[in-house]
């Protein structure tokens, strides 16, 4: 179940962005906000949870490579509690696309993209998520890996 009850039909998608980097943080905010998304952001992995049950949040945009917690363990610990296991997780990276196929298959994400593919698919690929779990009847359709990934 989504944190947020009824997911985008109670109004505009939310989305935390976690980025220990604030420059690609700040890029995907803005990226996110041009297509009238509502988001919020963490620097780290650290309040996450609580930011995800506080603000209704629909999907969560992770960097795979944070100090402490890295993005494809944060996924893991969000799986792990019953409240968030329906919660979108699109992981992001600057790492080779061999790498982000390996990571997308050994984890529990619903989607990776590399961070040079976020401008064109990001978006789409967060809604097309979204909605898939709001309707448990209609599921997402496969995207050549590594961009847009989905399990």
């Amino acid at each position: 179940m989504n944190p947020r009850a009824g997911g985008m039909k109670m109004g505009r998608m939310r989305v935390l962005v976690i980025d220990d980097s604030p420059v690609a943080r700040t890029a995907l905010r803005q990226h996110l906000e041009h297509a009238a998304v509502d988001v919020f952001d963490l620097a780290s992995a650290i309040g996450a949870t609580r930011a995800i049950l506080q603000n209704g949040i629909d999907a969560v945009v992770v960097d795979v490579s944070m100090p402490g917690l890295s993005g494809d363990k944060l996924v893991d610990v969000l799986r792990s509690n019953s409240r968030l296991r329906g919660l979108v997780i699109v992981l992001v990276s600057a790492k080779p696309s061999a790498e982000l196929r390996e990571i997308a298959r050994t984890c529990a994400c619903d989607g990776v993209l590399s961070k040079d593919e976020v401008d064109g698919q990001l978006v789409p690929l967060l809604k097309r998520l979204v909605l898939s779990k709001a309707d448990p009847l209609r599921t997402p359709r496969a995207v050549n890996p590594p961009a847009g990934t989905t399990k």
